[in-house]
């Protein structure tokens, strides 16, 4: 098996506000863009599912053993 490390490069188009001095003060990007941005981020994810995955964490990082599901188990 041979793996492969891919770098894919997100161009997203702006527009930026500016405040009287010309200093960029906020942007504009295309909704699709931001959804994408959102997913890419991990930020669309309902409450439900932020909780499960900190109790997971949390149950990782105490070696709670106890919650770990085997591989085979998972089919």
């Amino acid at each position: 098996m041979t793996i492969k490390k891919v770098r894919v490069m997100l161009s997203i188009p702006r527009k930026y506000i500016v405040d009287d001095a010309g200093n960029r003060k906020e942007v504009i990007i295309a909704y699709d863009d931001f959804r994408l941005i959102e997913e890419l981020l991990g930020l669309d994810f309902e409450d439900e599912v932020v909780a499960i995955l900190k109790e997971a964490s949390q149950d990782r990082a105490y070696k709670a053993k106890e919650t770990y599901i085997k591989l085979d188990d998972l089919s």
